[in-house]
């Protein structure tokens, strides 16, 4: 095969893997939000709202761990299912209120620890003018 063939035959098995590639992303994203209209179908407001029925009590690689059964592993295994629903809402305020208060509240002390060093390091550059007599 000359050095044209290949090239050729290269670039063309490069486009195809590109296609591929880009299809196989937009079927994936088309299918992602096909599969989740209403991501919180039971209508949850918190992680407590979801039922202990749900949470399995024996898993398949230790069956006899008597770990799967105490309220700490089930709370655990509650709170993964509540953060991991794709509501839009960052996981960083998925606690409620608290969490809330908590955001913007450090939002704020940073912004006017920032404000206040802003002007210290002014302050030392200028200095405040002094009266000559």
């Amino acid at each position: 095969m000359n050095t044209m063939a290949m090239r050729k035959a290269i670039q063309k098995h490069q486009m195809l893997k590109v296609s591929a590639l880009m299809s196989s992303m937009a079927q994936r994203a088309m299918s992602a939000g096909a599969a989740h209209p209403n991501p919180n179908p039971h209508g949850w407001k918190s992680w407590r709202d979801i039922p202990d029925s749900m949470i399995p009590t024996t898993s398949k690689r230790d069956p006899n761990n008597p770990i799967y059964g105490t309220r700490k592993y089930v709370n655990y295994r509650k709170q993964q299912i509540w953060y991991q629903i794709p509501d839009g809402v960052p996981v960083f305020l998925k606690g409620g209120t608290t969490d809330k208060v908590l955001y913007y509240g450090l939002w704020i002390a940073v912004s006017t620890l920032v404000l206040v060093n802003a002007y210290h390091i002014g302050d030392m550059i200028f200095g405040k003018p002094t009266k000559k007599a």
